[in-house]
């Protein structure tokens, strides 16, 4: 399923004053009603928060019990001390569909709204019903969204649905996504996704029997500006709101953490962009392969002289860097799982789809694209192209996420 949930605020051309922070809960309100099957068509929403007119819900809805609300809650359909709103919700692996009784691993996603930030959701292990009550979240603490100060975290200041333009993402078995579209390209857009690996039979049962929170699922952080245009540098300020990239899983189980680990986080480093280095040698900074920072072609050659787009896959890579062969700090088996392929997510050509924009594959499988951080220069000359990675560099070309439109 797609949705894009379009806020009805004066700020965006709408009719309705949102710039109030009580006003938060509706989009998380909305996003559970979705999530539960109440809200089928953007005529259920409420017309004074939302445009229903240029609202999306779309696509079939996900495999019933892949998504639940048991020991989970939410405070967004009440008013809530100093308006600070949550939403819980479980995520089932999709491996719950071959066995659901000896591969039921799951994990909670936890959404928040504060006064200060306006964002932050969370993937957890489980939880308890309070603002801040996920356990082991990744990233790990409640600070923002990207897990930064209160002076330089890409949410910062933007609390109220005044900035939001709309919500938009994806529900299906093996992937849930949720990216706030801000107003104006001058404010960070936020991308959260949490995305199954591939189920394993044999060996994701016996860790589940083994281990209570075994759960291959992998959550992903972007926040960047400018992302729909082309060619032009998003975010490279060290002060104020800031860009960011993470990669990460919860109590990952492996040689190193027999009794699970999570993942670190630094939004601001190159280690989740994939960059070779050797002061990443003790890490656990988990990323992607290929390498979020390597710039992707728009087309390539077929048959017949035309052209097409690239699919391609995305594996877990649970470090970049070099790796230190001395087996106390040899972090090459912190996951038994290591680099399984990433379910129901695709990287695509460099800044050629729009977010929301639908493509279809040969086949006729319809699928959604999401733009979500920028890499590249526009010319050789440019800062970007220097060695590795660095969020305080002026990238320009957006890197552009394939998810599939329908729920299986």
């Amino acid at each position: 399923m797609y949705f894009k949930l379009k806020f009805n605020g004066t700020q965006n051309g709408g009719s309705t004053n949102l710039n109030y922070a009580s006003y938060r809960r509706y989009g998380l309100e909305a996003l559970y009603y979705i999530l539960s099957g109440s809200y089928t068509s953007p005529s259920n929403l409420n017309s004074t928060i939302f445009n229903q007119g240029a609202s999306i819900i779309t696509g079939s809805a996900p495999t019933s019990g892949i998504y639940h609300f048991t020991g989970a809650s939410n405070n967004v359909s009440s008013g809530a001390s100093s308006d600070d709103y949550y939403l819980q919700f479980y995520k089932r692996h999709h491996g719950y569909l071959s066995d659901n009784t000896n591969a039921d691993m799951q994990r909670m996603i936890h959404i928040r709204c504060t006064a200060t930030y306006s964002h932050i959701p969370r993937l957890c292990t489980h939880g308890t019903a309070s603002v801040s009550g996920g356990t082991n979240p990744f990233p790990n603490s409640w600070n923002g969204f990207l897990d930064a100060s209160s002076s330089a975290d890409p949410s910062i200041n933007y609390v109220t649905p005044y900035y939001y333009d709309s919500y938009e993402g994806i529900i299906n078995d093996k992937v849930f996504v949720l990216k706030i579209n801000m107003i104006g390209d001058n404010y960070p857009s936020l991308f959260f996704a949490a995305v199954d690996q591939e189920f394993h039979s044999t060996y994701d049962k016996a860790q589940r029997a083994t281990h209570q929170y075994h759960c291959p699922m992998v959550a992903i952080f972007h926040a960047d500006t400018y992302l729909e245009v082309n060619n032009t540098p998003g975010l490279y300020s060290t002060s104020g709101a800031r860009k960011g990239n993470l990669f990460g899983k919860v109590q990952a189980f492996g040689q190193k953490y027999p009794n699970g680990n999570n993942s670190q986080d630094s939004y601001s480093s190159h280690y989740h962009m994939g960059y070779y280095s050797s002061s990443n040698v003790y890490s656990r900074y988990n990323s992607v392969y290929p390498p979020p920072w390597c710039e992707m072609l728009g087309t390539t050659p077929i048959s017949n002289g035309n052209k097409g787009f690239v699919m391609q896959p995305l594996l877990y890579q649970i470090n970049y860097g070099q790796v230190n062969t001395y087996p106390t700090y040899n972090y090459a088996h912190h996951d038994y799982k290591e680099s399984a392929r990433l379910m129901g997510i695709w990287r695509t050509g460099d800044q050629t789809f729009y977010t929301g924009e639908r493509v279809t594959d040969a086949e006729g499988n319809a699928y959604r694209a999401f733009r979500v951080y920028k890499v590249g220069g526009s010319d050789t000359s440019s800062d970007a192209y220097g060695v590795g990675w660095s969020y305080n560099k002026p990238y320009t070309k957006a890197a552009v996420y394939l998810f599939p439109e329908g729920g299986q």
